[in-house]
């Protein structure tokens, strides 16, 4: 039996022979020194600090690990890797099509200024994560508060100039939707901002939200400016019935307050049809007339405020609810997630 080093040695040996006709050459490889630094000096950080930055930053855990590899384990300079990371990638995403996401609506505590806040993601999944629905809040919160100190703001107004203007705890509120998507690698947009401030001393201003994934924020919200017409009427029960009514407006799809709001164009081409569709028939010229304006009134019905049937007693028009409730409505605005502001 040969030995354990007598075996060693002969393999030593056998490794360095150099064969007599010269085609081969075998010799023991070695690493390059360089490649024994570079291994030895591998960072390496505890799963209990990726863990710990995966649960303050939502970010994905291969990507929390990079981080503070390349941060050497320092957890503020880490985050800092990962916003500079996610606004690369947010960029990579804009290009693609947002329209899920939520509609956020605030009112301020003294009920005269009312915020519409659209925030759009990719996919529904992503409307209920955690992280995208509290940067939304936070980001209507901010919002809210801008508005109620810009007092020229009113209406539909530039988004471009809400993501630099307003500051969601000291960070642009375009830069915090930016970071986001880093974070959760879908394109998500602030795509709309609306705002609806009283403009009159007694006028409230009330909303409701549909559909609401939090509180606050749902697939369609609007907001509605009352006047009491009685002196004694307090405010919350002014804003009450105001809730009320956002709901009718979003359940009825209205469309406006009153008639002379309705664009002609709309109401000649309910008239035309309705004329054309007598006149098939063989209806006299007089009754031709009668029944297209039938048919108008039925169409203001549908998509006018003061004249449709109250969501809540269909035997009653919403004017007639109005005048009962001592209420005048003034102006409202809703907004749909994915769609045109009304």
């Amino acid at each position: 039996m040969f030995s354990l080093s007598t075996i060693t040695k002969t393999r030593a040996l056998c490794t360095r022979a150099i064969f007599s006709n010269n085609v081969l050459r075998a010799s023991v490889i070695r690493p390059p020194v360089d490649n024994f630094r570079h291994y030895s000096t591998e960072r390496k950080v505890s799963i209990d600090l990726i863990k710990q930055l995966r649960a303050e930053t939502d970010a994905p855990l291969g990507h929390c690990k990079k981080a503070l590899e390349e941060s050497d384990g320092d957890m503020t300079a880490a985050k800092d890797w990962l916003r500079k990371k996610g606004l690369q990638t947010a960029q990579s995403k804009s290009s693609r099509t947002a329209v899920e996401g939520v509609v956020g609506s605030l009112t301020s505590s003294d009920r005269k200024v009312g915020v519409l806040v659209e925030v759009n993601c990719e996919t529904d999944f992503v409307t209920r994560n955690d992280s995208f629905q509290t940067a939304s809040a936070k980001v209507t919160k901010a919002i809210l508060e801008h508005a109620t100190r810009q007092q020229d703001l009113q209406g539909e107004v530039d988004v471009e100039n809400i993501k630099t203007s307003v500051l969601v705890d000291g960070v642009p509120a375009g830069q915090v939707i930016s970071e986001l998507a880093g974070i959760i690698r879908e394109n998500i947009q602030l795509r709309k901002v609306a705002i609806l401030r009283a403009d009159k001393p007694n006028a409230v201003i009330a909303h409701y939200v549909h559909n609401a994934v939090r509180e606050n924020a749902g697939s369609i919200a609007c907001l509605v400016q009352l006047s009491p017409t009685k002196q004694d009427m307090k405010p919350e029960e002014c804003e009450k019935f105001g809730r009320s009514l956002a709901m009718h407006i979003i359940g009825m799809n209205t469309k406006y307050l009153q008639t002379d709001q309705v664009p002609q164009q709309e109401v000649e081409y309910e008239r035309n049809l309705a004329q054309e569709k007598a006149a098939s028939e063989g209806k006299p010229v007089d009754n031709a007339t009668k029944f297209a304006e039938k048919v108008v009134n039925k169409y203001y019905a549908q998509v006018v405020l003061m004249e449709q049937p109250w969501v809540l007693n269909n035997k009653k028009t919403v004017r007639q609810v109005l005048q009962e409730s001592n209420v005048q409505a003034d102006r409202f605005i809703k907004l749909k997630c994915g769609d045109k502001l009304v």
